[in-house]
């Protein structure tokens, strides 16, 4: 099951770095990328500090014996998961555009920098 999902993983892991390639261009260092991945990989934590959270919140549903709130609990559960798994996504496509964008740094001709006073670029 765990394989299966990992294919279909990579199939929305193609989808998101294509969405990126169409909003935005190359990185043009590997120092952008990794500020960009480091965002996502920040608001991913997030999630999983808000999973620990509800968590707790759970089981203390589960203790106090309240249906209700163990539903409220599970659906945040759900809710949280899911944005998780979508960070976690966006995280894997812009791994995998600071690798493209190397190969087109390597490939490409990008414009040179403009000379600067003094005759340093």
């Amino acid at each position: 099951m765990m394989k299966k999902l990992l294919i279909e993983v990579g199939e929305l892991t193609d989808k998101e770095y294509a969405r990126a390639n169409e909003q935005y261009p190359a990185f043009a260092s590997d120092h952008e990328g990794h500020d960009v991945m480091t965002e996502e990989i920040e608001e991913a934590e997030e999630e999983l500090e808000n999973i620990h959270s509800i968590e707790i919140a759970m089981k203390f549903a589960i203790r106090k014996n309240s249906a209700e709130d163990v539903n409220k609990t599970a659906m945040a559960m759900y809710e949280t998961a899911q944005k998780m798994a979508a960070e976690s996504i966006q995280v894997a496509a812009m791994a995998q555009k600071i690798i493209e964008s190397r190969q087109i740094r390597k490939t490409k001709k990008w414009p040179a920098l403009p000379m600067l006073e003094g005759g340093k670029g």
